[in-house]
């Protein structure tokens, strides 16, 4: 009984863990001793920033990978930023966005530079996929503070206002953002130019000159390739792939590629 009793008051007192428990996979079950004091541990704002902080780490790896939808993901022991969560912590956070498929974990190692103890058990260098569109959810519940998500007439009224250029269902928005109808598509910055590229001329022909003089700086042109190019737009293609299903970047026998919804 005593036990029961301590969970009722955890729950009223805690009452903001019920938003997280999607998220936290945090199960109070009767059958075990549980402690007023570990509930209490972490407060409300502090689990969101470090979900938060995870999140935008990612993120921002994801934004200027040269890998398409992997990154190299690392916990710092060393790390500088006093927002930065526990080794444990971020693990723990990890595992939960891999099993709601945001992310797959590939590889995972020891790094010593990375840790001021010598203990190889702590793999501390992770190779990650971002899955998309779960890891935007994720992604744009954090750039929203967390609220809740808005109703589908909401969705309606407010998607025209701030479209500035449609294109089918993909869209660049006022906020600089590239959306498939209303999800952020989040892109590092040369796949981003690319993609404003083809908003901004759907069914029409994108020659290869074209997105060279587009998203390559004047100074680096001319050491650019085809290939480079054809590997943006193959990086791209995919990308948006996930959210079309299908491919909706096309091919003209060498020529170029047009954007077709």
């Amino acid at each position: 009984m005593t036990n029961i009793c301590i969970i009722k008051i955890a729950i009223s007192q805690c009452f903001w863990l019920l938003f997280l428990l999607p998220f936290l996979d945090i199960f109070i079950i009767q059958t075990q001793p549980i402690k007023l004091a570990t509930i209490m541990e972490i407060s409300k704002d502090e689990a969101l920033n470090e979900i938060e902080w995870i999140v935008r780490k990612i993120y921002k790896k994801f934004y200027i990978s040269r890998e398409g939808n992997f990154i190299q993901y690392d916990i710092d022991d060393n790390d500088k930023d006093k927002n930065a969560p526990s080794y444990s912590d971020q693990w723990g956070i990890l595992d939960k966005m891999e099993k709601r498929g945001a992310i797959k974990i590939y590889e995972k190692e020891f790094k010593k530079h990375l840790s001021n103890i010598i203990d190889e058990s702590k793999e501390n260098f992770i190779k990650i996929e971002i899955l998309q569109p779960q890891f935007d959810k994720f992604y744009g519940w954090i750039k929203n503070k967390y609220s809740s998500p808005i109703s589908s007439s909401e969705n309606m009224n407010s998607e025209g206002a701030n479209i500035e250029i449609p294109a089918g269902r993909l869209s660049l928005w006022r906020d600089g953002t590239i959306r498939y109808r209303n999800k952020i598509i989040p892109l590092r910055k040369q796949l981003k130019s690319l993609c404003m590229l083809f908003i901004k001329n759907p069914n029409m022909l994108i020659t290869y000159d074209k997105i060279k003089d587009e998203i390559i700086k004047a100074d680096r042109r001319s050491a650019i390739h085809f290939k480079t190019i054809a590997k943006y737009v193959s990086e791209l293609r995919r990308s948006l792939k996930v959210h079309f299903g299908k491919n909706v970047i096309i091919c003209n026998s060498g020529e170029g590629w047009h954007f077709k919804d």
